[in-house]
């Protein structure tokens, strides 16, 4: 069993058994009307894998921008719980690196039929941490990173702080701000990057985020845009 979770207002925490299938049960919850800021998790230390379920108020074309707030609110949220002179940073789209190793992803879970023009009816940030069990996507833990003593728990109740300070921040002020954090801890940011999506490679220079989260590219005088809604795969 583990620790037990804090979480401050406005979420409301509900925990499933480590086996039980994430996705399905945001479907569940939603259906059954459970409130926006829900965050569901699976009962295990080793490893955090939870959901916070969100009520988007814009077309799923921005509201999938979340996912750059939430990178931050993970980021920040490990940088309160770990040792000094751990770097924590940010590879696109959606990884957490804890010393250039990645140890975290965000993720999105959509209702099937979102258009990307519409309002989502419902949306789930999805998070998961390799807090002291490694698996395939991870290339370390918090563990092997010098935080031994440290619980899912933990750093749950830290990124749901930081998280929605980002949240708010967006709100506010755009999406500008965002942006322009997340970059400044994108170690490729301004070098030469290479992904593959698929069978396919793309390389070139990143350059920067568009407004609708895009991936820059430039390679000569050809610039090139990868989707963010492409690289998520939601």
């Amino acid at each position: 069993m583990s620790e037990t979770v804090r979480l401050p207002p406005p979420y409301r925490l509900r925990s499933l058994p480590a086996d039980a299938l994430l996705e399905s049960q945001l479907r569940r919850l939603f259906a059954a009307g459970a409130d926006p800021a829900t965050v569901v998790r699976l009962d295990r230390d080793d490893r955090l894998d939870c959901a916070v379920l969100l009520a988007p108020e814009h077309p799923l074309r921005r509201a999938r921008l979340i996912v750059y707030a939430g990178a931050l609110g993970l980021g920040d949220g490990l940088g309160a719980v770990m040792p000094p002179g751990v770097d924590v940073t940010f590879r696109w789209p959606a990884t957490v690196l804890a010393n250039l190793g990645a140890v975290g992803r965000i993720g999105l879970v959509l209702p099937d039929d979102t258009d990307e023009d519409s309002v989502p009816r419902w949306m789930a940030l999805r998070l998961t941490v390799a807090v002291a069990s490694p698996a395939d996507q991870f290339e370390t833990t918090l563990h092997d990173e010098g935080c031994a003593g440290l619980a899912a728990a933990h750093v749950l109740e830290s990124f749901a702080r930081h998280f929605l300070s980002w949240v708010n921040r967006w709100m506010d002020d755009g999406f500008e701000p965002v942006r322009a954090m997340w970059l400044r801890h994108a170690p490729d940011h301004g070098k030469r990057f290479a992904l593959r999506l698929g069978r396919r490679k793309t390389e070139g220079n990143f350059s920067g985020i568009d407004d609708n989260g895009a991936l820059i590219l430039e390679a000569g005088d050809a610039i090139r845009r990868i989707d963010l809604r492409v690289a998520l795969g939601t």
